[in-house]
């Protein structure tokens, strides 16, 4: 008998949310220097961390219930996703709408986040909303994503499925040309899909292992140990994030990280340490409760600048520090009026 799920560190967990969207602020503001700054200029790969992590924290959250009752589960999942991302979502747009020109048929699109789906080019207004509708639909097919996951029933078989996820990723990059993943829009389903299923095996993979130490895994020793680990496979990446840049973006580079990532996250739910403690911060979980309202907003902030940065108006280095500050403080409004309430209302009236 599988042994209750333990509770994850949400707090540290909430930590890597801040990192990963703040990353990809970075990158994109890289772009006033064309983009191949040191750490900034990988900070792409900041959404698949996001995606390894909404599936793992997903799972966490409602596998259980899935298994329970899975009809009665799906409306209550679907409608607290819809209030976790359309009223955001929704109210930058109406935004965007006071400086962008599209038809009525496109602006219906984007308004349905279905711009990834195929009908229209993803670029033409918020352009980093591409993976927050293919997370979407990634909501509405959750149940038989997670499904054939959720069925494994022995730990190895959980890490040759990662492994495998990690192989189809590289297989359908290099059938693409062999580019990085930023590179090539028409891998972004796939990456979305593999990545998302990965996280959930890796929440899958953590119920096996207590399964099959009678329970008491991890432990203190083990913990503090993966503390130790998650905190090498960070440094690891940082590394990256620094050298990859210099060269350009590699394929290569980007299925190491992504597997730095997966194994990441594993021991970081689990870990006590100096590590887990720092992503636990208050700085970092305040921004991590914002880093969807982050995500969303900052490319409207970076437009509102980027003509005056171009122009000479704004020196760069300032404009870039404006952009960042603007972005979050855009964030922590859209937070407090609209994301907060939107999702408490969610959790009040489909408990």
């Amino acid at each position: 008998m599988t042994p209750p799920a333990p509770r994850a560190d949400i707090d540290a967990l909430t930590g890597v949310r801040a990192v990963a969207a703040l990353w990809v602020v970075l990158f994109h503001v890289s772009g006033l220097w064309a983009g191949e700054m040191p750490v900034a200029g990988l900070g792409y790969l900041g959404v698949d961390l996001f995606f390894i992590l909404s599936g793992f924290v997903l799972a966490h959250a409602h596998a259980d219930s899935f298994r329970r009752d899975p009809v009665g589960t799906y409306p209550r999942f679907l409608g607290r996703r819809i209030a976790r991302i359309f009223p955001v979502w929704l109210a930058v747009l109406a935004l965007f709408a006071l400086k962008h020109d599209l038809s009525w048929g496109e602006w219906l699109v984007f308004a349905s986040l279905a711009q990834s789906w195929g009908p229209v080019p993803t670029q033409l207004v918020n352009p980093p909303g591409w993976s927050v509708s293919l997370e979407w639909a990634g909501y509405l097919a959750f149940p038989l994503v997670a499904w054939l996951p959720w069925r494994i029933e022995v730990a190895w078989k959980a890490s040759a499925a990662v492994a495998g996820l990690l192989g189809v990723l590289l297989a359908g990059g290099l059938m693409n040309g062999g580019g990085s993943l930023h590179d090539d829009e028409a891998l972004y389903p796939l990456r979305f899909l593999t990545e998302f299923t990965i996280g959930i095996v890796l929440r899958r993979l953590v119920d096996l292992r207590r399964a099959e130490t009678a329970g008491d895994w991890p432990g203190p020793e083990n913990a503090a140990a993966f503390d130790r680990y998650a905190t090498r496979l960070a440094v690891g990446v940082a590394v990256l994030a620094v050298l990859v840049p210099l060269g350009g973006r590699s394929l290569w580079a980007d299925l190491l990280a992504i597997g730095a990532f997966a194994a990441g996250l594993f021991f970081l739910a689990l870990a006590s340490g100096r590590f887990s403690r720092a992503l636990a911060g208050s700085a970092l979980r305040w921004l991590g409760e914002r880093s969807y309202s982050l995500y969303v907003v900052h490319w409207l902030v970076l437009e509102i600048l980027w003509g005056r940065i171009d122009s000479g108006l704004i020196p760069r280095a300032a404009g870039a520090a404006a952009i960042v500050a603007g972005s979050i403080g855009a964030a922590a409004v859209l937070y407090s009026v609209i994301e907060r309430p939107a999702r408490e209302w969610a959790r009040l009236r489909l408990s």
